[in-house]
């Protein structure tokens, strides 16, 4: 199992991404415990920030934002598998696009996505949304991996084609990290998504506020309002009340002075670095604490 785990990791940070896998002793623990997340089964994603976030499951509330019912979904960046799964098993159709075979081949095997989850694209995320011709109800943008931020998917050119490829009353959801809630990486995505949308939201999941973690931006066309209530979780280790702590905290991120980022000036990438040497040096930190418990 260790030789599994280890080599999923060196896989993972092969192609960019800092994500580790781990695996438990538990086959059904949908929430977190002593540290630990469920992930399709045993395991999770350790995000660098102390705790295990599942994208798939904040993911999932995302299907609450003014959805009556199932509809097209989009997911770009495919990760594990996770996000495409719940929409799936929603009702949802969902077409998965993945940059990297080796991703998807590890998604298949050592996941539980199914190949009936998702039609899988293996391409680049803006080159699909070139080609292709349909509108989706939502489209989510999952392809950042710690300090690797594909740069040509967040300018004003990438959005503008973003928008043309959702309905009238579409939702765009982008997965990302950030050292805080309001720094300069949020404010600036937030301003050169407002070149093509009227409502931009930043669902904050780390706390406390300056702490590096997942923010989820979400930007549309339309009021972005929960159709119905939330229910109360049971337990505050768990992601419903991740899913609340980040729609109780939302905000309209302040994008005075906020560079618009366009695919002849962005300095996305060099954020990124910021982000990644955060996230290294914590995961590093983590190691160390793993091994002193043994």
């Amino acid at each position: 199992m260790k030789r599994k785990v280890f080599f999923f990791s060196l896989a993972l940070l092969w192609t960019g991404r800092v994500y580790t896998q781990y695996y438990t002793d538990f086959e059904d623990w949908p929430i977190m415990s002593e540290g630990y997340w469920s992930l399709e089964g045993p395991g999770g994603w350790y995000t660098g920030d102390g705790v295990y976030v599942n994208f798939g499951n904040e993911a999932s509330g995302l299907r609450k934002v003014g959805f009556n019912d199932a509809g097209d979904a989009l997911l770009i960046g495919l990760g594990g598998g996770s996000v495409a799964e719940h929409f799936a098993d929603a009702g949802w159709t969902v077409d998965a696009v993945e940059i990297d075979p080796v991703v998807v081949r590890f998604a298949l095997d050592h996941f539980a996505f199914a190949p009936d989850d998702a039609r899988i694209f293996t391409m680049d995320g803006r080159q699909f949304l070139r080609t292709t011709d349909k509108k989706y109800d939502i489209i989510i943008l999952d392809a950042f991996g710690s300090g690797s931020i594909p740069f040509h998917l967040v300018t004003s050119e990438a959005f503008e084609l973003v928008s043309s490829r959702l309905d009238a009353n579409g939702l765009l959801a982008i997965n990302m990290e950030s050292i805080g809630w309001k720094s300069t990486i949020v404010e600036s995505m937030a301003a050169t998504l407002k070149e093509h949308f009227e409502n931009i939201l930043v669902l904050p999941i780390a706390e406390p506020p300056n702490r590096f973690g997942n923010i989820i931006v979400l930007a549309s066309n339309r009021a972005l309002r929960m159709k119905d209530e939330m229910p109360q979780p049971e337990s505050r280790f768990s992601a419903a009340y991740d899913r609340i702590h980040a729609w109780d905290n939302r905000f309209e991120p302040d994008t005075d002075g906020a560079l618009v980022l366009t695919d002849d000036l962005n300095p996305a990438d060099l954020w990124g670095e910021e982000i990644n040497l955060i996230e290294r040096r914590e995961l590093r930190e983590y190691f160390k604490d793993l091994k002193d418990l043994r």
